[in-house]
Formats: C-alpha cells, structure tokens, sequence
C-alpha cells in the first residue's frame, strides 16, 4: 500500500497519532528521508492515483443534544457546549436588538419580529454577534426589501472581531441581476478595504427584491461549505480564521430583513472515506508537493548546484531544472537557449562544446556570495542525487529533442540508479512520447501555459502523469477531472512573497505541487498552515465498515395490496436510498420502503433495489422478484396480409401457467398456437386472437387482441 504523505504538510487524510509528522523532524537531512517517500510514491506507483471526493462534512447531531441555545453572551458556555448543541437561535420577537449583538456600523432595527439592516452606498453596514467557534453552522432566513443597484449584497460573517474591524471572512449573497453572474461569493476583507475572493459562483435560483431565501454555512477551521435553500452552492478550503473572532451581519447598498439566525456547535469535519491505504492524491484542503523552481533561485543562481543543494537542505519536495545540450551532444542545466543572461560569455549553448560551456562563469549578485559558479552538467546533478537520498528532481527538457539526445538521457538516467526519483516534463509533446518510447516507468508531466479544456485527454495523449499549467489558468473543475482520472497537477510560478492569501488559494485547491521561487517561504507557511489545520483533535480515524445485509420483499403481490421492503444495515448513521422496477424499468415515484401494486404491474416482475452510502463509501443490492399474476396485455405483431405471418406478442404472469392462443375469423376458429399464416379466405374478415392462461395463482383468465382485417 502506497500512503503519499507530503513530507511538510498533512497527508491526503489527516495524520494518525501513531505516524510522526515529518514538520517534526529535528533536521533537514532526515526530514528529505521522509519527503522523498512521496515522489517514490509517484513514481513507483507512476503516480496514477484514482482521486477520492473532495473533503465532504458528515455532520451527526444526536437529539440528545439539540438542546436549548446556551447564554450569546458567555464565551464559556459556547465553548463548553457539546457537539450538536443550539447555542444560539434567534427569531426576533422583541423591540430591541438581542443581547450582545453589537451595530458596527450601518443602521440595525428589530420589528414584527425580523432584524432590519441598512447599507449605504459609502459604507458597509455590520453587526456583530455569539462567541468563537472553530466547527459550527449557521443558517440564517433573509429577504432583500431594497437594493440601491443590482449588485449590493448581503453578507453572513464567518470569522470577525468583536468589534467589527477588518479583516473578516464571510459568504455573501448579491441581489439578483443579469449583469452580475457571481452571485454568491466566499471571500475576505482585507484591512486595506478589498475583497479577496477565492471562491464564486452562480446560483441556480432567482433572489430577487422580495424573496424569502435560507442560507447555511457549516465552518471547519479553514473550510466552509456554502448552502442556499438546502443545495450546496459553494466549497472552500482556504478560509482565513482567527483565533477569537465572532459572527455577524453584514450589508452593503442595500436594505435586508432577517428573519431568523441559529448557529449550532458541530464536531470537527473527517475527510471522505478516512483513512484509506493508497491514496496518494491531494484533496481540496491539504497542502502539496513545494517544488523549488530552478533550485532555489531566490537565493542562488538558478539551474547551478549551490541552488539545488540550498532547495534540497530546505526540505524542498523537488526541484526544478532546465536541461539543453551542447554542440557535443551533453545535456547541461540552462534556461534560456543562450548563455548571454546568465554567464560572461556570449552564444547558444547548441553552439558551443562542453569545454566552452565549463569556461563560463555564472554571474551572480553580490559577486562575493557565488564568486566561481560554472554550469552544471545532468550527470553532476545525478551524482549528486546518489549521495544524497532525500533529493528528487522535476527535469524539464527545454524545446525540441532528437531521437538520439532523447536516448542519452534516458540511458543517464536509468544507469544513475536514482529514476525512481525524478519525474520529468516539457512542453513539447515530441519529447514526452519520445521518452515514454524510450522510458516507459519514468513519469512525465505536460507542461502548458494555459490549461486546455480537456486536460486529461492532453495529458494521456502524451502518456503524462499529469500536466502542469500557468497557476492562474485553473479552475477547481479541471483539478477534479485530473484527478478523477487518476492524474496530478502543478502549477507554475508562485512568485509572491508576501500574500499569505495567494499561498492559501494555490496550495490549499487541492493542486499536487506548486512549483514556486521561494520553496522556504512556502514550506514555513504550509507548516503553520497545517499544524492549524490539523491541530490535536483531528487526528483521521478509519471509518465504520459499511454493510449492506439481506434485501426482501414481503406482502400480497395483487392489485391493490401492498409490498413492503426490508433491508438491514450498518452504520446506522449510513443514507438508504429506494428504487422499485417493473421488469427493468424503473417506477416513477416508487422510493420508499413500501409499494401499493397497481394494475399495470400485472403481468411483471417486480424488484426494488436498495442503495446504502457513507462518506465514500457505496453498497446495492437488489431484493427477491415477485410476479403480479395474471394477463397484462396481448397484442399481434406482422403484416396482416395474405401470405404473412402473424405472432402473437403476450405480457403475463406466472410463466408456468399453461397458456392457449386461439385465432378466430368472425366466430370461427381457424388457428391457435402463438402464431398465424394469414389465408386467402381471410382477406377483408375480421379477425381476433383470445389467449387463455390457467394457473393456481390466476385460476383462468381470458384477454383478446385488437380485430384486425387482414388484405390481399
């Protein structure tokens, strides 16, 4: 079994106690041991791991403990309140506002039992409410009675200080207009008074002036799952919390009642399926692969050794190289086609033999730092990986190959004895199906500036792995498809070092591996990142075996009477879902344990099958057939004309029953068994078929056909 567990950041399911987390690792040599398990992972694997559900909430609130909303006042009693508790559920049936909610800005009034806020068009209007909580949903009931434009908006904080200063975290609903397709949005106020939206979308219903709307929101620390009149709208796992903040009410350019809010405690969120062997795919809210772009070029000069050794002694997951060849045919790390930007001297490196290469300094600032700096050859590179176990290397071939190049590289590689350890990519789809040719077990990854509509067809049309595109290209549903079909995606470059909220959106959609200049950076915030996110107390447990026992259909199969279905299974916390049949298509409206049978199941079999989920996990089975005796139709099929054969086409039940088909011409009987040669003497008489069944169950029964008239 296969567990790919980023080496500085969770595991795709939360990690055991009984599993050292390698952030805890006391030095960067060790830490590597661990992390390169990860890339062994992929590349053994050839990193083709089927994608699980994004993280899915399973919220249980046993009627134990719906208990009454506790003190809005006392942070305590919040805190101290049980898993499923109300601890807060107002309908405002006063004059005043409720205790401890607090106007931050804006005008807020309660009458005829709703909570009234007006937003200005300058200003934002606020109030804010309750006591922290990291696991908790809110629902709220609200309507806009006027908008001063189309797109002014109503907001349910999630995360803000008590006394409603920025930053705050919030879902946000906008007044209905078709000028404005993002009508529901997870996003942040910043300090600075700017959204950071990471999250938007179109609802699939009208919120216009007028209507009465039900929200929800359920938060797990960084996650919040997004509801509009029961649907889930929107997901993310990238919200920004606080150790302290509170909840609130927030209003912009528009005026909006509420009707009721009603927060309850909830259990820490699992992710879908548990713990689960040979899952080895990033979900949305786990932190991937740190990939040091060039080595560790911020610090460095990029594609040289002291950049790749600084990446690897970072505790960089991989790290990034470019790769060309000299006029002598060996593979040297340089980006660009010539060595005017990076060297003292002046030409294309295709034109220039190795010795010619080695006698260039690279140029680096300050001088003194990196004074005698030379261009490194592959092999360099991979001798130095032999010695050092926790290396793993992303290599990127730069433009075009031939044949004979791609060859080289490939026998380098597979007698260095360290290919498990490096996956390459390029852009050109030549130089990957010529590798696969060449190196079917090394990975390779298809690099694109912008990802294609389809990118799981791009990629297995050149054997990648996955494919590795522009960072601001991506969309989650592309991520969901790669890894639907079992493929990974890193994006490329994170360049910023200094918005934590880019950090969060890249690293925390579920991508495998952000490629990215500042590998430190990146590493020490997936630490905070994670150590919050996977504080003590979301420790993964396995999940409850589901079972799916004996399916049986029980009761009188006649007109009239009634079926009832019986299944059993385990956990009872696990979603049965119903289906009848009537023979191999299924009844419209029959989903419940019971089944009245009804005249048009005369003559079927019926069956139902039962459908038992949880989190991830599925069970079907269908139950024991039962006939509806009798006769439920009879029909002829043919030419009737002269010469022609007629069938006789019959729906009836039990099959055992002894059956007799009779052909009459006016009252006269001129045939019988199923079927019929029409006769000259038939021509222009009318013409019936009666069929006859005896059995037990049905006693006898009789049933025409439709006349006919047969021709010449």
């Amino acid at each position: 079994m296969v567990y790919w567990r980023p080496a500085n950041g969770p595991s795709p399911d939360p990690p055991r106690k009984t599993i050292m987390s390698p952030t805890r690792f006391a030095t960067p040599k060790i830490r590597h041991l661990c992390q390169f398990t990860l890339v062994a992972a992929l590349v053994a694997a050839g990193g083709l791991a089927a994608q699980p559900q994004a993280l899915a909430v399973q919220v249980e609130v046993p009627a134990a403990l719906a208990a009454p909303a506790v003190d809005p006042c006392d942070s305590s009693a919040w805190a101290d309140a049980a898993f499923g508790t109300v601890v807060l559920n107002e309908d405002f049936d006063g004059t005043d506002l409720p205790d401890c909610w607090q106007v931050k800005n804006g005008t807020w009034t309660v009458a005829n039992g709703r909570l009234t806020g007006k937003g200005s068009a300058r200003s934002r209007s606020r109030i804010t409410f309750g006591q922290h909580l990291n696991d908790y949903r809110i629902e709220v009931t609200f309507r806009f009675d006027r908008a001063l434009e189309d797109n002014r908006w109503a907001a349910f904080v999630l995360d803000i200080a008590r006394d409603g200063s920025a930053p705050w975290s919030h879902a946000l609903v906008r007044a209905d207009s078709s000028l404005y397709a993002s009508q529901i949005e997870l996003a942040r106020m910043k300090t600075n008074g700017s959204f950071w939206v990471h999250d938007k979308s179109e609802l699939s219903t009208h919120i216009g002036i007028g209507d009465t709307t039900r929200a929800m929101v359920e938060v797990h620390g960084g996650l919040a799952y997004y509801y509009i009149d029961g649907e889930e709208v929107l997901r993310t796992a990238a919200f920004s919390r606080s150790d302290s903040g509170v909840l609130g009410l927030a209003v912009d350019g528009a005026t909006v009642s509420f009707d009721s809010v009603k927060v309850t405690k909830l259990t820490p969120a699992t992710s879908a399926g548990g713990c689960l062997p040979g899952d080895d795919t990033v979900r949305m809210g786990h932190t991937g692969m740190v990939i040091a772009h060039r080595g560790n070029d911020a610090v460095a000069p990029d594609n040289t050794m002291p950049a790749i050794q600084q990446a690897v002694d970072l505790g960089s997951h991989l790290f990034e190289v470019d790769i060309r060849y000299t006029k002598d045919g060996v593979p040297v790390l340089l980006h660009d086609s010539t060595v005017n930007g990076t060297t003292n001297g002046k030409g294309n490196v295709i034109d220039l033999t190795l010795a010619q290469v080695k006698a260039l300094r690279v140029e680096y600032e300050p001088a003194e730092v990196y004074p005698d700096v030379r261009i490194p050859t592959l092999q360099e590179v991979l001798d130095y990986m032999k010695g050092e176990p926790g290396a793993a290397m992303l290599l990127e071939f730069k433009d075009e190959w031939p044949d004979d190049m791609l060859a080289k590289v490939s026998d380098m590689i597979k007698q260095s004895g360290v290919g498990d350890r490096i996956i390459a990519q390029s852009f050109s789809k030549s130089v990957l199906t010529g590798l696969h040719q060449l190196y079917p077990e090394l990975p390779t990854m298809l690099l694109v500036a912008v990802l294609p509509s389809d990118p799981v067809a791009a990629a297995k049309a050149v054997y990648a792995m996955g494919i590795n595109p522009s960072y601001y290209t991506v969309k989650q549903t592309q991520i969901n498809a790669l890894h639907a079909a079992g493929l990974k995606i890193f994006v490329w470059t994170l360049q910023q070092t200094d918005d934590e909220d880019k950090w969060r959106t890249w690293a925390t959609l579920g991508v495998d591996g952000v490629i990215t200049d500042y590998p430190g950076k990146l590493l020490v915030w997936q630490d905070s990142y994670n150590s919050f996110f996977h504080r003590e107390g979301f420790e993964c447990e396995a999940p409850e075996p589901l079972n799916l026992g004996p399916v049986s259909l029980t009761g009188a199969a006649q007109v009239g009477q009634t079926l009832t279905l019986s299944a059993s299974y385990t956990p009872a916390s696990a979603t049965a879902t119903y289906v009848w049949f009537r023979g191999s298509t299924a009844i419209k409206g029959a989903t419940s344990t019971t089944y009245r049978v009804g005249s048009a199941d005369i003559g079927w079999d019926l069956v139902a099958k039962v459908t038992v989920t949880k989190g991830s996990q599925s069970l079907t089975k269908y139950s024991n057939h039962v006939q509806v005796p009798g006769i439920a139709s009879v029909t002829v099929e043919g030419l009737a004309k002269v010469g022609q054969k007629l069938t006789a086409a019959v729906v009836y039940q039990p099959h055992s029953a002894l059956v007799t088909y009779q052909w009459f011409r006016g009252s006269v009987l001129v045939g019988s068994g199923d079927s019929y040669v029409v006769k000259a003497a038939d021509a222009g008489q009318d013409m019936v078929l009666k069929f006859t069944a005896v059995h037990s169950t049905i006693a006898s029964q009789v049933k025409y056909s439709a006349h006919f008239t047969p021709t010449q």
